[in-house]
């Protein structure tokens, strides 16, 4: 059996409680990177949120379920929420509302009858080619705070705490 890698602490680190083996001693919850990162999230869509709700009349589950579907072609309620880290009651409510405006249609599965399989309508096709430039416009906004260089290593920052992500956590 091959002998897992350690976690190293960077250098630049604070010194740990137990002499830079564990966690440290000060717990900064603003500098902690998950917490961060959720609430930049949540400002984000909030702010990307208001500008759809008040063009489109859709919720944040919606817009994330419809730009889910609409860049596949049929996904199960289980699928979405994973695709959308949403929970399945808040999708399904999102869903239903989806559904009756017309923007996806619902449909049992052809060997599971239990399966819901969502696909997108021609008029949620409309719609998500209508909101899709404002959410690129959005994202020009908020990535223009950073110089191009920045831009480039925040997304290889992304990919690469995404890679880290689906390995074992080991400490």
């Amino acid at each position: 059996m091959a002998k897992s890698k350690r976690v190293v602490k960077p250098a630049d680190a604070p010194p740990s409680v137990d002499g830079g083996t564990g966690s440290t001693g000060e717990f900064d919850l603003q500098d902690f990177l998950p917490y961060s990162i959720t609430v930049l999230a949540a400002q984000m869509s909030d702010r990307f949120g208001e500008l759809y709700r008040k063009r489109f009349d859709i919720s944040v589950a919606e817009w994330r379920i419809l730009a889910h579907v609409a860049v596949t072609d049929e996904l199960s309620v289980r699928e979405i929420a994973e695709g959308v880290v949403l929970d399945k009651a808040k999708v399904s409510r999102a869903i239903a509302r989806l559904e009756a405006a017309g923007h996806i249609r619902k449909r049992t599965g052809k060997t599971d009858g239990r399966l819901i399989r969502v696909s997108m309508t021609p008029k949620g096709r409309r719609l998500f080619e209508r909101i899709a430039p404002l959410a690129n416009d959005f994202q020009y906004w908020l990535l223009d705070a950073l110089a191009p260089g920045e831009r480039d290593r925040l997304q290889a920052s992304i990919a690469q705490l995404r890679a880290r992500l689906n390995q074992p956590t080991e400490m």
